[in-house]
């Protein structure tokens, strides 16, 4: 592994890649493998919209049996590319001693900066394809994290906050409300199964601060999974929820996440809700967003730990 890796490495080096993470898994007993680059591309004379519609465009020519199309992200739009492509084994690694060709499971993810002036390519690659569910689905979680900010935020982000008690107040106050939300969220769903306990409540940028340039966090989101038995009842309590929410409320909106069937909306207070299913199908994630501070006008200190309720 390590003679393999070595030179994937020199190929990643040679292709521009500022970051690679490889890992080598013990799977009930069997070996499996993933590496995840990441490249950074500079761009002249586009916009983000510019660069979606003519690399989705592009991709489809290359790669006409691929999966390939636009998605929203919490950073804003991006193109998606799942496919694969030929793996050549040379003999020295081989389990025969000859060369071999292989397949490698393949999602490539664009996404253009806010300016335009760049393009991030973050990419999962993996031959061992008995375990594409367990790295798409992690994958997935890795892309819905991404953010665009500037070295002074990150600074902020750092420091200890200075908030007055009463922001604190302010701050119990939006968090008791989220997790309100949540719940009703949860029972709109109708199921009775398992609420993953590594829930995450974390500051984030508003999709309509981060459209026109905003970079510090003006709301929170309650991050959330739900192990379900299969896929069928995953798309099940998705629609069920779509048409419960939508009594209650609750707007659908273009858009949604990467992959499976979703279900995207905005209420009438301004929270905001994104719910879909992993792309195995046995799980379903939801992201629930409160209003934005900045147009509020109140804006609490900044959370800075994690929430793990017991159910």
């Amino acid at each position: 592994m390590c003679l393999a890796y070595g030179g994937l490495l020199d190929d990643l080096r040679a292709a521009g890649a500022e970051y690679a993470g490889f890992c080598i898994l013990d799977m009930e007993g069997r070996p499996s493998t993933a590496s995840l680059p990441m490249y950074r591309m500079p761009l002249e004379g586009c916009t983000a919209t510019d660069v979606c519609a003519e690399t989705r465009t592009v991709l489809r020519e290359a790669y006409p049996e691929d999966d390939i199309r636009i998605r929203d992200l919490p950073c804003g739009k991006a193109v998606v590319r799942i496919g694969d492509e030929p793996l050549p084994i040379p003999p020295h690694l081989s389990p025969n001693g000859t060369s071999i060709e292989g397949l490698r499971g393949l999602i490539q993810v664009f996404v253009p900066s806010p300016g335009g002036t760049e393009v991030v390519v973050l990419e999962l690659g993996t031959p061992a394809m008995e375990d594409w569910d367990f790295y798409s689905e992690l994958f997935a979680e890795i892309v819905q994290t991404l953010n665009w900010t500037v070295e002074e935020e990150l600074l902020f982000l750092t420091q200890p906050s200075d908030a007055a008690s009463s922001a604190d107040d302010n701050t119990a106050t939006i968090t008791q409300e989220l997790h309100s939300c949540s719940s009703d969220v949860l029972d709109a769903l109708g199921l009775h199964s398992q609420v993953d306990p590594d829930n995450r409540l974390s500051n984030i940028v508003c999709p309509n601060c981060s459209a026109t340039g905003h970079h510090s966090p003006c709301a929170l989101v309650h991050e959330w999974l739900i192990n379900t038995a299969n896929a069928e009842k995953s798309a099940t309590a998705i629609s069920l929820c779509g048409s419960t929410l939508r009594d209650r409320g609750w707007l659908e909106t273009d858009g949604g996440t990467v992959w499976g069937p979703s279900f995207t909306a905005v209420h009438t207070t301004g929270y905001r809700l994104d719910i879909a299913s992993s792309p195995s199908g046995r799980r379903l994630l939801v992201k629930v967003l409160t209003p934005c501070w900045r147009t509020e006008g109140e804006v609490p200190g900044p959370i800075r730990h994690t929430y793990r309720p017991d159910n």
